[in-house]
């Protein structure tokens, strides 16, 4: 710049403002910007503009800064409690969702068990992921579920030559990468659902599974029972709307003729919580001998026909609130869907009266013109019908969502009976 040009030192100095009003006042920048300008276009650049510069940008920079964080502050109370919202809704997702990969392995390798096949087998780890090899042994009609674990197939390669090939490694952690060697296993995959679903479908109507178990108990010395039912809630056509586990739990004493108490001490009500401590610990729970088995297989029906009515009771207020925050739900949902057919007729007015009749463009030729009004004509005549089949929407389709949240039947399912025994009453060598 030249110093004894006037316009010069007035251009380096609002080339320095822009950089700083740019990086230090982020979206203020527009603000004081707007002002620089307005000066500049009235007054033009002369002696004093420079001096001018100083004061817009020394003056308005804070008031608008001060406007700016008054704006913040009104939103930032309720940003802060969604951000304590999604905090507890993250802690509440972990609880359901995380899993120990040793129960999960387990539970594989029952189902497993119940199809006819073997275990599943450890492999060498692969970095710090342990890999299992699933068995060989499966029936054939789990080809089609075993598809989900072979490598990718080539384009032109047969069915059946693909299918000869062997079910690559799983594994229960993330792999990390797309396309290896190793198949992670999750609640998702194909495998562990069909697995899963053995045992949510069919439950114990087999006659394959045991509707007692035995649990080795290392925390106190306590025998208690831990009664389970199944409560679940239909909609319309059969739809399931909920499924709940119930649990009651009480003391057992060794003599016959007092019978259970259910929540009788602090200890039953943590009954489930200790169970599941126990299963995390040991999975895979030995050494409960053959007599302890048989007494608790023949003293099974007296100990859960007692617990059953608590049963019924404790899953008739669980459905109470089930049926409540179902009815929420699908008045929530309700809400929003007649929110958006408003929104969408709104939208749809606003666009046919901006524009009521076809305006001829400039620029295009007879035949271009007459196909742009025929499909402005075509435009209007979908939305009028948009118009018309919302309001009929808005009549029932609201409705129809609320409708689907309604419960038409429960039930009620006994499911098993889990003892806890305590370690301390097997005898000798951990075993009665």
């Amino acid at each position: 710049s030249y110093a004894q040009r006037g316009e010069d030192p007035v251009l380096v100095k609002l080339v320095e403002k822009t950089e700083v009003i740019t990086k230090e006042l982020g979206s203020i920048a527009a603000v004081v910007m707007k002002s620089i300008t307005e000066k500049l276009d009235s007054d033009g650049i002369g002696e004093k503009t420079a001096k001018t510069l100083d004061a817009l940008a020394g003056v308005t920079a804070p008031k608008s800064t001060q406007d700016e964080l008054e704006s913040t502050r009104k939103h930032f109370g309720k940003l802060k409690s969604e951000v304590e919202a999604a905090d507890t809704i993250l802690d509440r997702s972990k609880k359901l969702l995380e899993f120990d990969a040793r129960l999960l392995k387990d539970a594989l390798d029952v189902g497993f068990e119940l199809a006819g096949a073997s275990e599943m087998t450890s492999e060498s780890k692969r970095g710090d992921k342990l890999r299992f090899s699933v068995p060989g042994n499966l029936p054939d009609s789990w080809q089609v579920t075993l598809d989900s674990l072979r490598p990718t197939r080539e384009r032109d390669e047969p069915l059946w030559k693909w299918r000869q090939k062997s079910p690559q490694a799983v594994t229960f952690e993330p792999t990390g990468v797309l396309g290896g060697d190793t198949v992670q296993l999750h609640l998702q995959h194909p495998l562990v659902q069909r697995v899963m679903g053995r045992f949510l479908a069919q439950g114990f109507s087999m006659g394959d599974l045991s509707r007692v178990t035995v649990v080795r108990n290392r925390r106190d010395a306590i025998v208690r029972v831990i009664a389970f039912g199944r409560l679940s809630l239909f909609g319309a056509g059969a739809a399931r709307l909920h499924d709940q586990l119930i649990s009651v739990a009480a003391r057992w004493y060794d003599t016959r003729s007092q019978p259970l108490q259910p929540f009788a001490e602090e200890g039953d009500k943590n009954a489930v919580i200790l169970l599941e401590e126990i299963l995390l610990e040991s999975p895979t729970l030995k050494g409960v001998s053959k007599s302890i088995l048989e007494r608790v297989q023949a003293e099974a029906p007296t100990l859960f026909s007692q617990l059953w009515k608590p049963i019924r009771e404790e899953a008739d207020a669980r459905a109470t609130t089930a049926i409540a925050q179902l009815k929420a739900r699908g008045r929530a949902e309700s809400d929003a869907l007649a929110q958006i057919l408003d929104e969408q007729q709104a939208a749809i007015k606003k666009a046919l009266n901006k524009q009521l009749s076809f305006d001829e463009v400039e620029g295009l030729d007879a035949e271009q013109m007459r196909r742009e009004k025929v499909q402005f004509e075509d435009d209007k005549k979908y939305m009028q019908a948009r118009l018309k089949t919302l309001a009929q929407e808005k009549e029932t389709e609201p409705d129809n969502v609320r409708s689907l949240y309604d419960v038409k039947l429960h039930r009620l399912q006994p499911v098993g009976l889990v003892v806890l025994w305590p370690e301390s009453r097997l005898g000798n060598g951990g075993k009665s």
